[in-house]
């Protein structure tokens, strides 16, 4: 039997505020072991912004998913 290569990890993240740092730096390690790309995921789930005017609605949430985004890759910077 051959040993299996994993290609990447995916690690769910719930809330960038206070992200779990030890469940990271295991996933971080095993990715490392295996030459495996560690991914990171945040799901939006929670309605930030409530519909109303449309043009304030949409740049909102754009600048939410980036607030977020940036939240992710300080996450990303202090693993790599």
């Amino acid at each position: 039997m051959t040993a299996r290569r994993f290609k990447s990890f995916l690690v769910a993240i719930r809330d960038v505020e206070q992200p779990p740092r030890a469940l990271l730096t295991k996933a971080a390690r095993l990715a490392e072991r295996f030459r495996a790309k560690l991914e990171l995921l945040h799901v939006i789930a929670l309605p930030y912004l409530l519909p109303g005017d449309d043009d304030n609605y949409e740049s909102g949430k754009e600048a939410e998913i980036s607030r977020q985004r940036a939240k992710l890759e300080r996450i990303a910077g202090r693993l790599r």
